[in-house]
């Protein structure tokens, strides 16, 4: 699969997660419609692209590194992933910002996922660059995200479409 179809993937699993009620309702029901595994399955598929050295995969894997962390499994529909590829992807953000390769994207991206929610990577070791990274101009989202087209990007194009940074012409 590539980022389109994991999008239009994406998409599919928005409809899943809507709904009302408390978090265990919530919690049992995307548990019993599979969402949360369909969610496990586009998260992987992200990480084959992102190892791949596909940087668009790249930024919506390390979304969904962080936003399970930072939301309630029910509210975002991803569920607890496992450590091994959840490394894999902040040592590929880490040695992208060791090699000062971060686009503008990732660079304000990265401040503003460690103000939210620091301990998504924090629990790991050997995340030095990263963490420089994150904790440069944590200010830097706020007028940086206005420039950028979130339509068709998943879940993470969901979100930031929803923090009113979308694309301004």
């Amino acid at each position: 699969m590539d980022n389109d179809e994991l999008a239009k993937k994406e998409d599919d699993i928005q409809l899943g997660i809507k709904g009302e009620g408390p978090l265990t309702q919530r919690h049992e029901r995307l548990s019993q419609h599979d969402v949360y595994r369909e969610s496990t399955d586009v998260f992987l598929a992200y990480v084959e692209l992102a190892e791949a050295g596909d940087l668009e995969a790249t930024k919506r894997v390390l979304f969904y590194t962080w936003y399970q962390m930072s939301e309630p499994n029910p509210s975002s529909g991803i569920p607890v992933l496992d450590d091994v590829p959840v490394f894999k992807i902040l040592t590929i953000v880490n040695q992208i910002a060791k090699e000062d390769l971060l686009d503008k994207e990732l660079k304000y991206m990265l401040p503003y996922y460690y103000a939210v929610a620091c301990f998504y990577f924090e629990r790991f070791d050997g995340l030095d660059d990263l963490l420089v990274a994150s904790v440069r101009n944590e200010s830097r989202y706020a007028y940086r995200a206005k420039v950028y087209d979130y339509t068709n990007r998943g879940q993470m194009g969901y979100y930031w479409r929803t923090k009113k940074v979308d694309y301004m012409s």
